[in-house]
């Protein structure tokens, strides 16, 4: 085991912040500071080609600005050029003394976490009314699952959903060949399981989470249109928390849902409207992470690569509307 994978594992780190998640990205970064290790995702300006850097700060430890301030140096000496740091906390601190990243976050910010440690039957009861009405009925119809911690087959027939799903939802921005190589490096080091749903002897929906130390977060997935036009949608998803919990995960993260207010209620213009809806139903709790923040190494390249983000959005939004 690497002093990495060392340093995470003994502070309970994120799947996110992993070695073989780090790899998953192939020009990531691994750097220990402080007996803590930092995941860096790198990339380019597409204007410029200056490089920026991408840190998720680890969900089980203190980020001070003192680390922090040696992380970027480290990471200046390492990348020239640097152009800027994002910062995403995916916790509820507040890295109050650093500027605000004014563009979406890479990771979900608005999510729902369902506590596992309840009996299946109370989890259940837990669901709204008519999501338990759909998922019995789905079971007295037929529907089954079956769950997956590793093979080809599992991420062949995940892919087929996905591909089926990609066609009407533009907030899917993933290509098949990031599910195959998120799956081949989670799904070796026992950190990834898929769930598929079957009715009629077809696939109609997949979901796959990835999952260490008690949490699952579902990354992936969804229903097909058959799994929609029949309602089955309720139960694979119940299915997948209950996969975690077989697991021995006491969290299960939906990872991503519409925004809300300080009461909880979701904003019905935001795209991702019903996916909340959906999700909340099951019971779990509506979590909002602290907002992404960002240390400017360059402000002309850093202003020219908000100006190509918010360009590649507003002709991502005009296609939309044709």
């Amino acid at each position: 085991m690497s002093s990495y994978s060392k340093s995470w594992k003994d502070l309970s780190l994120h799947p996110l912040q992993s070695e073989e998640w780090s790899r998953v990205y192939p020009d990531s970064l691994r750097l220990i500071v402080g007996n803590v290790p930092y995941m860096i995702r790198l990339s380019s300006n597409p204007l410029t080609r200056a490089p920026f850097a991408l840190l998720l700060k680890p969900s089980g430890a203190q980020l001070e600005q003192e680390t922090l301030e040696k992380l970027t140096s480290e990471l200046a000496a390492k990348v020239p050029k640097l152009s800027h740091v994002i910062v995403e906390p995916h916790s509820t601190n507040d890295l109050s003394w650093l500027d605000s990243y004014p563009l979406s976050p890479s990771i979900a910010r608005y999510t729902v976490v369902n506590g596992l440690e309840l009996p299946v039957e109370e989890l259940l009861a837990a669901c709204s009314k008519s999501h338990r009405q759909n998922i019995r009925k789905a079971r007295s119809r037929g529907f089954t699952s079956s769950v997956s911690s590793a093979g080809d087959d599992a991420i062949d027939r995940f892919i087929a959903v996905m591909e089926s799903i990609q066609t009407s939802k533009s907030f899917i921005q993933f290509g098949m060949d990031h599910y195959r190589r998120v799956w081949q490096l989670m799904s070796e080091s026992n950190k990834a399981a898929i769930v598929i749903g079957e009715f009629e002897g077809k696939d109609i929906g997949a979901y796959m989470f990835v999952h260490a130390h008690g949490t699952a977060y579902q990354l992936y997935g969804g229903r097909n249109e058959t799994g929609r036009s029949e309602r089955l949608a309720q139960a694979l998803a119940f299915d997948a928390m209950v996969a975690a919990k077989d697991l021995g995960c006491r969290q299960y993260d939906m990872w991503g849902i519409g925004a809300f207010d300080s009461n909880g209620a979701l904003d019905t213009t935001d795209e991702k409207y019903g996916i909340g809806q959906f999700k909340s139903a099951f019971g779990g709790v509506k979590t909002v992470y602290s907002e992404p923040k960002v240390i400017v190494l360059s402000k002309l390249n850093y202003r020219l690569f908000l100006l190509g983000k918010r360009l590649r959005n507003r002709i991502t939004w005009i296609r939309k509307k044709l």
